[in-house]
């Protein structure tokens, strides 16, 4: 199982539009959603009008991608996917008090 979550992951990063489709359906909360909310959950507490005014920021601007994941918080890519890689492995490990 985690293999398979691993390697889901794996390729997504890779090719993000052909590892959208899971079962022959569109995957509505699959990666894209985990990795925004990634986001919203890490630079939502602190950015001007919190996690709200965030949302609206990325999903308002006319950059897309990457590009826009980068430039509006204003960390890399490779920060970003490092952190989000981090958290996705760390998830369920450590215990949460």
């Amino acid at each position: 199982m985690l293999l398979r979550s691993v390697l889901g992951w794996a390729s997504f990063l890779r090719d993000p539009a052909a590892a959208a489709m899971e079962n022959g359906e569109g995957a509505v909360y699959g990666v894209p959603a985990n990795l925004l909310r990634f986001i919203l959950d890490l630079y939502g507490p602190s950015y001007s009008g919190g996690e709200t005014a965030l949302m609206r920021e990325l999903t308002g601007s006319d950059q897309t991608g990457y590009s826009n994941l980068t430039t509006v918080p204003g960390d890399s890519i490779g920060l970003l996917l490092t952190l989000f890689g981090l958290n996705l492995w760390a998830d369920g490990r450590i215990w949460h008090s």
